[in-house]
C-alpha cells in the first residue's frame, strides 16, 4: 500500500529516511505551523567562591546570557552566549528580536542571514556575533523539538557512547 502523502507515513520510516525527509514533513504538515512570539534574554551573573584570573583578567563573578525563543504555540527554544552578558542581551531584545519576531523559526538559516546583514553596520564580532549564536542555538533546539528528535538526530550525527574532551585552561589564582 502506498501512502498518499508523507504526513501518513509511520514515524519510524520517516526516522528511517533521514533528517532530510523529517524535515520535509515537519514543514510540510498543516497542523505544523509555527511563528515566533516572544524573545527574551537572561542576564545571569553569580560570585564565585576563589577568584581566579588569565592574560586577559580576573574574575570575581561568572556571567553568561541565555536566551529563549518561544513560539506561539508553546515551544521554548533556549541558546547560551559567550562573553559578556549585558551587551548580548541589549543585541538580542533590541536589534534581533524585532527582527525575526513573528517569523517561521525553522527558517534559522535565512534567519540568521537576515540578523547577519542587519548587523554589517555595527561590526559583525563580539557581542553582536554571540548574541546571534545564542539565538540561532535557540532556533535549532526548536527545530528539533517541533521535529520530535534530539538535536544530533536531526543534524544527522549518530548516537555514540562517548566523545572527546575537551578542556581550556591556564587559568591562574593572582597572587599565586
Amino acid at each position: 500500500m502506498q501512502p498518499d502523502t508523507i504526513d501518513t507515513l509511520p514515524i519510524a520510516m520517516i526516522e528511517l529516511a533521514g533528517s532530510i525527509l523529517l524535515e520535509s514533513f515537519v514543514y510540510s504538515h498543516p497542523s505544523k505551523q509555527m511563528k515566533i512570539a516572544r524573545i527574551e534574554a537572561f542576564h545571569l551573573r553569580a560570585a564565585i567562591s576563589r577568584s581566579f584570573a588569565f592574560s586577559q583578567r580576573a574574575y570575581s563573578e561568572r556571567e553568561t546570557a541565555l536566551v529563549a525563543v518561544e513560539t506561539d504555540g508553546g515551544l521554548t527554544g533556549w541558546g547560551e552566549a559567550y562573553g559578556p552578558a549585558a551587551p548580548v542581551k541589549a543585541a538580542v531584545e533590541g536589534l534581533f528580536a524585532p527582527l525575526i519576531g513573528g517569523r517561521d523559526p525553522r527558517d534559522h538559516e535565512d534567519l540568521w542571514h537576515l540578523m547577519f546583514a542587519r548587523s554589517v553596520d555595527h561590526g559583525q564580532t563580539g557581542s553582536l556575533i554571540a548574541a546571534l549564536s545564542a539565538l540561532d542555538i535557540a532556533l535549532w533546539d526548536l527545530k528539533a523539538k517541533a521535529a520530535g528528535v534530539p538535536l544530533y538526530r536531526l543534524l544527522g550525527a549518530a548516537q555514540t557512547t562517548s566523545i572527546p574532551c575537551y578542556a581550556t585552561g591556564l587559568y591562574f589564582y593572582p597572587g599565586e
